[in-house]
């Protein structure tokens, strides 16, 4: 659904695609895909962890660190905890991404044996 409503912002269908004619081809589909802007339903679907974050967003972050860094300069209390730094994508170590156990390492089998399983001849 993202997809769709992705190309319908930028006035096109995606039941246009392979219809016979040229409103809409693959090379179209991927621009709009990978060109789509941060805080797009798209980019939400791709990777949730960057989603929405800009250069803006960015620059705000280090304004954020650097403002608090020096706030905790100047308060002159050598036992007062050092800031933490605004949260960034990817920066959080603490979480399990979906399909991720701690300690777990998945198997992986060979493409004959996914091909027996999937049902289909090589």
């Amino acid at each position: 659904m993202a997809v769709e409503a992705e190309l319908i912002k930028v006035g096109l269908r995606l039941r246009w695609l392979c219809d016979g004619t040229d409103r809409l081809n693959w090379r179209d589909l991927w621009v709009v895909i990978n060109l789509a802007d941060p805080d797009s339903l798209v980019r939400r679907a791709i990777d949730e962890d960057t989603y929405g974050w800009t250069r803006t967003t960015a620059i705000l972050a280090d304004v954020f660190d650097v403002l608090a860094s020096a706030n905790w300069q100047r308060a002159g209390n050598k036992t007062a905890p050092k800031p933490k730094p605004y949260p960034r994508p990817g920066d959080n170590s603490d979480t399990t991404q979906f399909g991720e156990r701690a300690g777990f390492e998945p198997e992986h089998a060979d493409k004959e044996a996914m091909a027996e399983w999937l049902g289909i001849e090589l």
